[in-house]
This record gives C-alpha cells, sequence and structure tokens, in this order.
C-alpha cells in the first residue's frame, strides 16, 4: 500500500504487517488488548515464554526469572507485568 499525506490506515488486531517509511512519517499506534483478545494475548505470552525456555534449554528451565526477563525484552510483557497492566485496567474502569 502505497499511503499518501493525510491518508489514515487502520490495521487489525492480530494482523502481521510491516512498515517502510520512504519520507519523513507520524505514526500515532496503539496496541491494543481489550476483553476481545486478553486471552489470546495471554496464549501468546505463555507460548513466548515456552520458546524462551527450548531456545534457552536445561538451564533456563529452572532459572524463572531470567526467562520472564527475556519474555519481556521480546514481547514488552512477562507474566508480572501483563498481570499488573489487567489489573490496573480493571480498576479504572
Amino acid at each position: 500500500v502505497d499511503q499518501r499525506p493525510g491518508e489514515v490506515m487502520f490495521v487489525p488486531s492480530g494482523w502481521w504487517h510491516q512498515v517502510m517509511n520512504l519520507d519523513a512519517a507520524l505514526s500515532v499506534n496503539h496496541n491494543w488488548l481489550n476483553g476481545a483478545n486478553i486471552l489470546a494475548t495471554w496464549r501468546f505470552l505463555s507460548d513466548e515464554r515456552d520458546q524462551v525456555v527450548r531456545d534457552g534449554g536445561a538451564e533456563l528451565a529452572s532459572d524463572e526469572c531470567t526467562a520472564q526477563d527475556i519474555l519481556e525484552f521480546r514481547t514488552g510483557h512477562s507474566f508480572e507485568t501483563f498481570y499488573a497492566f489487567v489489573c490496573a485496567t480493571l480498576v479504572s474502569e
């Protein structure tokens, strides 16, 4: 898609996409987490955590703190930050 100045693009939740800016650009976006996809997000984090452990081998299987640090680096959330985010969202609503 060749997006022109003033045009807006909506990318639905879960759609993989890649962006290449050919000129200076402003991106206003938000990665949504809501009631419609919270379970999918949890499954994604759980699967990613399992992949982290598989990638790290036996040493990482017994080091959950490091596994969570790597998970957060890869996805932006550890189990703890995901839980805190969900709790803060529930309190604010």
